[in-house]
């Protein structure tokens, strides 16, 4: 500890500053500090920047828990944050997958057999912010958790909240008291582990039915309430249809059943989520502005530019917002495919872009789309800005200073419309 003090002041901080940082605490005999006689690992952000601390006890006599992580703050956050990421980043984008294990070890054992597209989650579950950083960059995510209990109440709980990933997930179950460090230190064969995984709804439908014959009734409806829920965030119609004949075959409980139940929920949530006609024209009226926006790019995709593109990204009313996506990436990729709106849209898309397209004059639709626009920074400029300050912090992080200049430009002529706001305000307050 004292060494640990030295080198602290020696470097400008107090011990006020560790305390309050949490990497010592004040106890009945002075300071200390948690990680003192436990191995120390670094762990890094995305960007290889270290933002805490992880320690791990070796002597034989500690009684301590094995495991102990920085405490969270501002820049270091477990259920965000994945060990390891920063140095397999590039092999995960080069094999489209990814490993996650539950801790550093785990995670160094991988990479030093081979596995270099490996990270680890950080003593909490893999949450959907964990998930949500590796869709960017894989297709395909293998969880080998530990094959104890809460290894899998960890797994069934995110397949829950996973649902709205567009991503595989797999889970590799290890055989009962191994991990993937004490398999792979016994020069077991991990591969065929692997080779045997499953889908993560899979797993969950399985995991279901191994207890549920022996089960109380009211514990099975539970069961059967969770599994529907499951299979009504799925928007995959096929992918509904097999959980359902999988979760039939294994609970044994007839599938014209389960759909029928299904089916009948289905009914009573589209009843009570379904708006009033009062709600729905309150509701396109409060955004005709963007459905504006929509007719007018409807005409001629081509009045937009990337300027343009990169505010209307800020739009969130739907299905203004998707259609419009979906028109301009067709638009950019003109080369590989037919840029006509009706090749990029869904029946119901079109139907409802054709229904709002009276809503704008098509004698001069550059000039109309441009005044629209006008309107549209005026009216969201808080959420604008604050969304190309989001863009601006992504662009520096990826060093793409083409880009920051770009977003520099859209911010500045925001700037101004804030201000001639502003002094129109002040004008309108001094009458």
């Amino acid at each position: 500890m004292q060494d640990l003090l030295s080198y602290i002041f020696n470097n400008g901080f107090s011990s006020e500053e560790l305390l309050q940082e949490h990497i010592v605490f004040q106890g009945k005999l002075g300071l200390y500090s948690p990680f003192e006689n436990r191995i120390i690992f670094p762990i890094k952000d995305h960007l290889g920047q270290v933002s805490g601390f992880g320690g791990r006890v070796f002597l034989p006599q500690d009684q301590r828990p094995k495991y102990y992580n920085s405490k969270e703050s501002s820049i270091f956050k477990k259920g965000k944050t994945l060990f390891g990421f920063d140095i397999a980043k590039h092999e995960i984008q080069k094999n489209k997958s990814v490993f996650i294990v539950e801790g550093y070890t785990d995670c160094i054992a991988m990479y030093q057999h081979g596995y270099s597209n490996t990270v680890a989650t950080l003593g909490t579950a893999c949450t959907i912010d964990h998930l949500k950083q590796l869709a960017k960059h894989v297709q395909t995510v293998y969880m080998l958790y530990d094959a104890d209990k809460a290894g899998r109440q960890a797994m069934l709980r995110l397949t829950q909240s996973c649902w709205q990933l567009e991503m595989e997930l797999r889970v590799v179950i290890l055989p009962a008291n191994e991990d993937p460090a004490s398999i792979l230190e016994k020069k077991m064969p991990l591969n065929s582990h692997i080779a045997q995984s499953c889908d993560i709804f899979t797993f969950f439908v399985q995991s279901m039915g191994q207890e549920f014959q022996n089960q109380t009734m009211k514990d099975k409806i539970l069961a059967i309430d969770e599994l529907l829920d499951l299979v009504k965030n799925i928007q995959d119609d096929l992918k509904q249809n097999i959980l359902l004949m999988k979760a039939s075959e294994i609970i044994q409980v007839p599938l014209d059943i389960l759909k029928k139940e299904y089916n009948n929920r289905n009914k009573i949530d589209s009843n009570k989520q379904q708006p009033t006609t009062t709600q729905k024209e309150s509701l396109a009226s409060e955004h005709e502005l963007e459905q504006q926006i929509l007719a007018a790019i409807f005409y001629d995709p081509s009045i937009v530019t990337k300027q343009h593109e990169t505010l209307l990204q800020a739009i969130s009313y739907q299905p203004v917002k998707a259609i419009v996506e979906k028109i301009l990436y067709n638009h950019d990729n003109s080369h590989k495919q037919d840029t006509s709106p009706e090749k990029a849209l869904s029946p119901q898309e079109l139907a409802y872009a054709q229904q709002i397209l009276f809503k704008v004059e098509s004698s001069n639709i550059k000039l109309v789309f441009n005044n629209l626009m006008v309107q549209f920074q005026k009216k969201y400029w808080k959420s604008l800005i604050s969304h190309i300050k989001l863009k601006l912090m992504q662009a520096r992080q990826a060093n793409n200073k083409q880009k920051m200049l770009e977003l520099l430009e859209i911010f500045e002529s925001l700037k101004k419309i804030y201000i001639k706001m502003d002094a129109y305000d002040k004008e309108k307050n001094n009458t």
